[in-house]
């Protein structure tokens, strides 16, 4: 659609990301992902969501050049716990991965860092929902929801609390996108 200079409105990037929840709600009875971006979520011509690189998330941060990749931003949907020397991967690392790419494709930038105020890209809206995107990208993974199924219900609770607003980033948001 970005190619088309269409872009995608925030009901169809619900659509896109409940099913993306759903398919991680079954994966997490077996294991985290751990890479969730919009490069690892592919969507087939007929609306079908597939997931790549599963699993791939535990072995991320050996991988070569991976901390020259995260000092440049070059990985915002990686969550803190991914940086530790032994990752510690759950659920909520999924959700906080999620709810970046959900604001990525809203808003067509990337949340840099867990924590970063929403409005930080010019978001404006309900509070319920950035709340809820605020606490799905919050640094602690025990601040998150508890898993992808309990986040898919909130998140779907707040896009319909009201309309969402593409105002303009804040100059600390466009200046970390334009590093990249």
């Amino acid at each position: 659609r970005a190619a088309r200079d269409k872009a995608l409105d925030v009901d169809t990037v619900f659509t896109l990301v409940g099913h993306l929840c759903n398919a991680l709600g079954a994966l997490h009875e077996y294991v985290t992902h751990g890479f969730v971006t919009a490069d690892t979520v592919l969507v087939s011509a007929s609306g079908r969501i597939h997931l790549s690189s599963v699993g791939f998330g535990e072995v991320l941060p050996r991988a070569r050049g991976y901390t020259r990749f995260r000092d440049a931003g070059l990985l915002p949907n990686v969550a803190p716990e991914q940086l530790l020397a032994r990752p510690q991967l759950t659920p909520g690392t999924d959700i906080h991965a999620v709810a970046t790419l959900f604001l990525e494709l809203v808003t067509g930038l990337p949340l840099q860092q867990a924590g970063q105020p929403i409005t930080d890209l010019g978001l404006q809206g309900p509070e319920d929902l950035l709340m809820c995107l605020e606490r799905a990208t919050a640094p602690s993974v025990t601040a998150r929801p508890p898993d992808m199924m309990s986040f898919k219900v909130e998140l779907a609770e707040a896009v319909r609390s009201g309309r969402l607003v593409r105002g303009e980033p804040r100059a600390a948001a466009l200046d970390l996108a334009g590093e990249q």
